[in-house]
């Protein structure tokens, strides 16, 4: 199995130097239940670019796959959302499975596996 290259933290921020006006990039790390429900809030509410990290493209198929049928059922089905919305929001998120790439450019990250 092949494995991503170790990451090295050479700099970061003190959580409490972080401010919401400068997170552009988020990063999710984990596609399953929990990992897909917070990937779509932060795209749907925060509007963020939000790359999703998981072990292979099945799960990551699987997550937002969910990403889509929630949002179908919830808001589009039920008319306070449109197809166009839906799309802009799932547009804005990014699968990998490639854990430096998830996370090389994110201002903000959140475990969820």
């Amino acid at each position: 199995m092949d494995r991503d290259p170790p990451i090295h933290i050479t700099e970061g921020k003190d959580v409490d130097s972080v401010k919401l006006e400068d997170i552009k990039q988020v990063a999710v790390i984990g596609a399953g239940t929990m990992g897909s429900q917070i990937a779509q809030l932060f795209s749907q509410v925060g509007r963020y670019s939000v790359a999703v990290y998981d072990l292979n493209d099945e799960l990551l198929t699987q997550g937002v796959g969910s990403i889509i049928e929630n949002l179908r059922r919830y808001f589009v089905d039920k008319g306070s959302m449109t197809p166009g919305e839906m799309d802009n929001i799932v547009g804005r998120i990014k699968g990998t499975t490639n854990v430096v790439e998830a996370v090389e450019k994110a201002d903000f990250v959140v475990e969820a596996v």
